[in-house]
């Protein structure tokens, strides 16, 4: 049996928070218990390492709560797909837009946009996955949305 979309989504963002929660859990314990010398620097250097690994989501969680999940209006539950049929002439555009819509970090979006055609994104409403298809085709890209077998879109 495979686990619910967002349940998969929620998997592997803690897979990829757990080092960094990790990495400043236990620098900030390095700093607190330690009296000085080199104990003190390695926690600081740890801390700092978790947080330099991607300042700007880091301070944006810090200062607003933002966990860096896709905005509310392409991820509204359906059964329509969308697909990145080719990334046009501006790829880069494509590769943000494309961590715009899914919250995909910077090496499964790029890793998306080289193997076009590819799926995108799926389980979206129809309204949803035409904000998704014309977000991508705004950065330059071709996309479709297609159907569930089961359901039109």
């Amino acid at each position: 049996m495979t686990p619910a979309p967002e349940r998969s989504a929620a998997r592997q963002q803690l897979r990829r928070a757990v080092p960094r929660l990790t990495g400043t859990g236990v620098g900030l314990a390095l700093i607190a218990g330690s009296d000085g010398g080199p104990t003190i620097a390695l926690g600081i250097t740890v801390f700092m390492l978790s947080v330099v690994t991607n300042p700007v989501r880091w301070w944006r969680h810090v200062t607003t709560g933002d966990t860096g999940s896709p905005d509310a209006g392409y991820v509204e539950p359906g059964s329509c797909v969308v697909r990145l049929e080719s990334p046009g002439r501006r790829p880069i555009e494509v590769v943000k837009a494309l961590r715009e819509v899914t919250s995909a970090d910077l090496a499964t979006a790029k890793a998306r946009v080289d193997r076009a055609p590819t799926r995108v994104v799926g389980g979206l409403s129809a309204a949803s996955a035409d904000r998704v298809r014309s977000r991508l085709e705004a950065a330059g890209a071709s996309a479709s949305v297609d159907a569930d077998p089961d359901d039109d879109c």
